[in-house]
């Protein structure tokens, strides 16, 4: 997961799909590894199924999404890695509040699209 998150680091160059892309295959790595370091089937199961979902989201980006991103997973991974699964939890809710919170606003009827084929 480490490896994965520092890969994840570099900035990307525009807002375009194949700029993202290479960061969304990292960031769908990313869970996966959380996932199966669960050690829960059917988590894992979930998140397998839950994938064309969420690859929805990620078409719906800006760069500053792949930041903030990787800030939000490093808290996550921080909280795992220190055993404090109150952490884990308070950093996954915010994590999953902030990407409702874009992915709401990549809907919103007044903002030009994000997305540039």
């Amino acid at each position: 997961m480490h490896r994965t998150l520092e890969r994840m680091r570099p900035p990307l160059r525009g807002d375009t799909y194949e700029a993202y892309r290479g960061f969304a295959e990292l960031d769908a790595a990313f869970h996966n590894a959380i996932a199966e370091a669960s050690r829960s089937t059917l988590m894992a199961d979930t998140l397998r199924r839950f994938r064309a979902h969420t690859h929805g989201y990620r078409l719906n980006f800006r760069q500053s999404i792949a930041r903030q991103a990787v800030d939000e997973h490093r808290a996550v991974l921080d909280a795992l890695h220190a055993k404090d699964p109150q952490a884990a939890a308070h950093a996954m809710r915010t994590r999953l509040e902030a990407s409702r919170s874009r992915l709401m606003s990549a809907y919103d009827s007044s903002r030009r699209p994000v997305v540039r084929c």
